[in-house]
């Protein structure tokens, strides 16, 4: 733990600086601009900066989840500072209960570390009184904005029930977006309306073009090199869309599915609940649209994939590219046999799928059973099993070592807001008028600390829940040996649920890999263990070389 600073030296200052979103870091009061002024506080206050950090996120997100504010938190737990600045107030919280500040406030309070804003009045009381009127100023700030995004909101609205295009959401593949704030409008991209309108009749075998599913046009787009939707580039209204797939830039059946349900292309825009009909923006006609969703039924109707089936190994099993590998079937008159296999072959059109992938896929039977008989292997050694639910404990204690520290910050609020409230409304009796001035300005206090202590229980018992919920009790860990001693010891033939129970409680992971001979294998490690071992595909036989971490 890092010494306070010496006291004949300067003291060590943080300096932090937040904007809502990574777009207003360079325009207005940005990153830069509060970094700048905070330091030139910090030169006139002879502070030594020690570190300065930055979030672009919502005043919003608690500050200790925002990645600057837990790398705050770990300064002010290791006491590396002595002053934490802010630009102003709402840069620290704007959080609705206005329990953030508070929780801030304590934890510097506990550290001795001072709170300073540089554009807001300077060095912040951590007294009681102090907290009233970093209170009041962080309630203000959150209802500044809620006013601003009530005035968006509705300036927004107004515009879609005028029948105009709001910017919100960003403009649909097939159109451009011109101009700025109120004056943005959407124009046609031709080259991408023309692309737009050859997936719709290929899509519905209309204008010449036989029926065509949404992987087939992938890979003719792929291959003519038509960029997707996804592409990032400077548009114009005739801009060139030549590309390949080696840039990686490609159309994959989700894009293709997206698009053509996507009822913009009939004029039918909506924003902020409304539908704006725009019909001179329309790229197709409302008959093609309609055919090409009666096909989505259809299809739907039909795909195969739509069986729902056992995959026992399913969420626990990845590919040798990195991929997850998913169930799928192939259905027989007389039998169904099941495979795994990569899930680029859903995800990315043929034509270009084995640039990222060759693994073909493997039958269901010569890899479920195998795996499971070395994992039943493993439920029989004790000792294994509370070593690792001893590390899973220490591994989870370190994970909710701050909520629980936020958890004590929290209890001690209660406890002072309680007095506080208590105090206050103790003194209602010394007033015989109901509309005394001073009983007014009491009440007004006390509504303040009660909805102070309703915010400070309601995160309370959102924090009580979510330790409870990752946290593994010592009853439910010794249930879980019994039920792993039970399993070893009588149930020969366990159903798929207890199976699918075994392998989420054990940490169990699957990676298929091939060797230098091209022999597939799958290695197989149970995380709760420590133990690894590999599975050959070919002839379900384990080797002989566990290792245990």
């Amino acid at each position: 733990m890092a010494k306070q600073n010496a006291s004949d030296g300067p003291k060590r200052a943080v300096l932090c600086a937040r904007v809502s979103s990574a777009g207003q870091a360079e325009h207005g009061y940005g990153l830069k601009y509060q970094i700048s002024d905070m330091r030139k506080y910090a030169a006139q206050n002879g502070f030594a900066i020690a570190d300065e950090i930055t979030d672009s996120i919502t005043g919003a997100t608690p500050i200790h989840e925002r990645p600057g504010g837990a790398k705050l938190f770990k300064l002010i737990d290791n006491r590396a500072v002595d002053v934490v600045i802010f630009w102003k107030l709402d840069r620290a919280t704007r959080d609705d209960d206005v329990i953030e500040i508070h929780v801030l406030r304590a934890a510097l309070k506990k550290a001795g570390i001072e709170l300073h804003y540089a554009a807001d009045g300077g060095k912040s009381d951590l007294s009681a009184m102090g907290g009233i009127i970093d209170h009041i100023k962080a309630a203000a700030a959150a209802e500044e904005k809620h006013k601003i995004y009530e005035r968006t909101r509705e300036g927004l609205k107004s515009k879609a029930k005028a029948g105009k295009w709001t910017g919100l959401p960003p403009e649909p593949y097939g159109y451009l977006r011109i101009g700025k704030k109120t004056e943005v409008q959407l124009i046609i991209n031709q080259a991408e309306a023309h692309t737009l309108r050859r997936i719709f009749y290929m899509y519905t075998g209309r204008n010449g073009h036989p029926y065509t599913s949404c992987r087939t046009i992938c890979d003719v787009l792929n291959a003519e090199g038509v960029l997707p939707p996804s592409h990032k580039r400077d548009r114009t209204e005739n801009d060139p869309i030549r590309s390949g797939p080696k840039d990686g830039k490609m159309w994959y059946p989700a894009t293709v599915r997206m698009l053509l349900q996507n009822k913009a292309y009939i004029g039918k825009f909506t924003c902020m609940g409304v539908e704006i009909d725009l019909p001179n923006l329309a790229l197709i006609d409302r008959e093609t649209f309609t055919q090409a969703q009666a096909q989505f039924t259809t299809n739907a109707a039909l795909a195969s994939r739509n069986r729902k089936r056992e995959y026992l190994l399913a969420g626990h099993l990845t590919c040798s590219c990195g991929r997850a590998m998913t169930g799928s079937a192939k259905v027989l008159p007389k039998r169904v046999t099941c495979y795994y296999e990569c899930s680029s072959k859903h995800n990315m059109p043929g034509g270009v799928r084995k640039q990222y992938c060759a693994e073909g896929s493997i039958r269901a039977d010569q890899v479920e059973q195998p795996v499971w008989d070395w994992l039943y292997g493993l439920i029989g050694d004790t000792d294994a099993l509370r070593a690792g639910l001893k590390r899973l404990r220490e591994r989870n204690e370190e994970m909710l070592a701050p909520k629980r520290e936020r958890l004590e910050t929290v209890d001690d609020l209660m406890v002072t807001a309680t007095r506080q409230f208590r105090r206050l409304t103790a003194q209602f009796g010394n007033f015989v008028e109901d509309d005394d001035p001073a009983l007014l300005a009491l009440q007004a206090d006390a509504n303040r600390v009660a909805k102070q202590l309703a915010a400070l229980k309601r995160e309370r018992e959102q924090l009580e829940a979510d330790l409870s919920a990752k946290a593994m009790t010592e009853e439910e860990e010794n249930q879980f040996l019994v039920d792993m001693a039970r399993l070893k010891a009588g149930l020969t033939h366990p159903t798929y649920e207890i199976k699918r129970y075994v392998f989420q409680r054990m940490g169990l992971g699957c990676t298929l890999r091939r060797d230098a001979q091209g022999l597939r294998w799958l290695d197989v490690e149970c995380t709760l263990t420590g133990a690894r071992d590999s599975v050959v595909i070919a002839n379900r036989a384990l080797t002989a070389t566990s290792t245990t971490r």
